[in-house]
C-alpha cells in the first residue's frame, strides 16, 4: 500500500478527489438553495435529518437514491472543512519536501490565488452582483482580504473562503513553528478545537456580536490536514494505522454515530464536533475512492480534472448560476417560483430546472478549465527568467 515506507500509492489523487467532491457539492448547494423556497438544506444541525426523511422517505430504489443524494447534497454548506482539511494536507507536504524559503512560497500562493480573485472581485463590483451595503467599502474589504472580519463577509456570496484561505497562508509560519515543538503543538491543537467556542463566549460576555467568519472556524480542520502530512513524511506509524483498511470499520461506525447525536442533541451541532465529524469524513471517504477506483480507474482523471478548475469554478460558479438563470427566467425558459431582479430569485424545483442546472454546472467547469490553463500559462511565461 505504501510508496517506499511512507506514501500510499493514491493519497495525492485522493486530495484531488476531495477538492473535487467539495466544490462539487457545495455548487450543489447553493445551486439548490435556488429550487427549493425553503432555503438551502443543513445536515449537521439538530433535526435536519429527521426533516430530511420525513420530507423524501426512502420507500423504494429511486426513492432510496434521490434521500442519499439530497443527505449528499445538504453536506454542501460544511464542505469547506473537507477542502481546508486537503488544503492544509497539500500545502505542508510541499513545504516538508522544498522546503524553498517563505519568500519564494508566498510569490508561489500570491501569483496562483490574487490576481484571479482581485478580477473576479473587481467584475462582480462593477456589475453590482453583490449586496448592496456601503458599496466602496464591500470592494476595499474584499480587495484587502478584510472581508470576514466584517459584516460585508457574504456581500460577494463564495469568495469569502479566499479571505478565509488567506489567513490560514499568513499564519501558516506560526503553525509550522508551533509543530516544530511538541508543547506548542499540543497548544495549536487546543486552540484550533475550542478557539471559536471561546472567542464567542468571550465576546458575548464583553457585549460584542461576532460579525464575518472567525479565523478559529475552520482552523481544527487544517491542522488535521498538517498532522496528516507530516506523519506520511516522516512515516509514523500513527499515519499507516490510520489508513488501514482495519481502521476503515471504525470510521463509519463514528460518523454516523456523531451525526445521529447532531440530529437529537443541539449540544453536538457545534463547530468542535462538526470539525471531528469531518476528520471522520475524510478518513470514511479514502475507501469509498480506492472502492470506485478498483471498479473504474478512470474515474481518478475526472476527479483531477475537477480538481484543477476547483479554485476558479469556486470563484465564480454562485455568481454566474443566479446571472444565467436571470437570463433563462427573461427568455422564459427556467420556470420560476420567485423572481425579483434586483435582489434573489427562487425558481420552481422542477426537472427541467434541476436538468438547467447540471448544464450550467457543466458549462462553468469548462469555462474555469479553460480560465485556469491560459493563467496557469500566462503566469508560467513571466515567471520565466528572461533570455536577454
Amino acid at each position: 500500500m505504501f510508496r517506499g515506507e511512507n506514501e500510499p500509492a493514491d493519497i495525492r489523487p485522493y486530495i484531488n478527489f476531495c477538492k473535487a467532491i467539495s466544490i462539487m457539492l457545495i455548487a450543489g448547494w447553493h445551486y439548490w438553495g435556488l429550487l427549493t423556497s425553503c432555503g438551502n438544506m443543513k445536515l449537521l444541525q439538530k433535526n435536519a435529518l429527521t426533516e430530511l426523511l420525513m420530507r423524501y422517505p426512502a420507500s423504494g430504489i429511486l426513492s432510496g437514491l434521490k434521500t442519499f443524494s439530497l443527505m449528499a447534497l445538504s453536506l454542501g454548506m460544511e464542505m469547506p472543512h473537507l477542502f481546508i482539511i486537503a488544503s492544509g494536507f497539500g500545502l505542508y507536504l510541499s513545504y516538508l519536501r522544498k522546503n524553498e524559503g517563505w519568500a519564494v512560497f508566498y510569490k508561489k500562493r500570491f501569483l496562483r490565488i490574487l490576481p484571479l480573485y482581485w478580477i473576479v472581485v473587481i467584475i462582480l463590483y462593477a456589475n453590482r452582483l453583490y449586496t448592496p451595503l456601503d458599496g466602496p467599502k464591500v470592494l476595499i474589504y474584499h480587495l484587502l482580504l478584510l472581508q470576514n472580519f466584517t459584516k460585508y463577509a457574504l456581500s460577494f456570496s463564495a469568495v469569502w473562503f479566499v479571505g478565509y484561505i488567506a489567513e490560514m497562508y499568513a499564519l501558516f509560519p506560526l503553525f509550522v513553528k508551533a509543530f516544530q515543538n511538541t508543547k506548542l503543538k499540543i497548544l495549536l491543537v487546543i486552540i484550533s478545537l475550542s478557539g471559536t467556542f471561546l472567542i464567542k463566549k468571550a465576546m458575548g460576555m464583553a457585549g460584542y456580536e461576532p460579525l464575518g467568519k472567525l479565523p478559529t472556524l475552520y482552523l481544527s480542520s487544517f491542522v488535521f490536514g498538517m498532522f496528516l502530512a507530516e506523519g506520511m513524511h516522516y512515516g509514523k506509524t500513527f499515519f499507516k494505522r490510520l489508513f488501514s483498511p482495519g481502521c476503515a470499520p471504525f470510521y463509519y461506525v463514528a460518523a454516523f454515530l456523531l451525526l445521529y447525536l447532531i440530529n437529537n442533541h443541539a449540544f453536538f451541532g457545534t463547530p468542535l464536533f462538526i470539525n471531528i465529524f469531518f476528520m471522520l469524513f475524510f478518513l470514511a471517504l479514502y475507501w469509498i475512492f480506492k472502492l470506485a477506483g478498483s471498479i473504474s480507474p478512470a474515474t481518478q482523471k475526472i476527479w483531477n480534472i475537477v480538481a484543477y478548475g476547483s479554485y476558479f469554478l469556486f470563484l465564480i460558479h454562485q455568481n454566474l448560476n443566479i446571472a444565467v438563470l436571470k437570463f433563462l427566467l427573461r427568455q422564459g425558459i427556467a420556470q420560476y417560483r420567485f423572481i425579483d431582479f434586483s435582489t434573489m430569485i427562487t425558481i420552481a424545483a422542477s426537472p427541467r430546472n434541476v436538468l438547467l442546472e447540471f448544464g450550467i454546472f457543466g458549462v462553468t467547469l469548462l469555462f474555469s478549465l479553460m480560465v485556469q490553463y491560459g493563467y496557469d500559462r500566462a503566469i508560467g511565461n513571466l515567471s520565466k527568467p528572461s533570455r536577454a
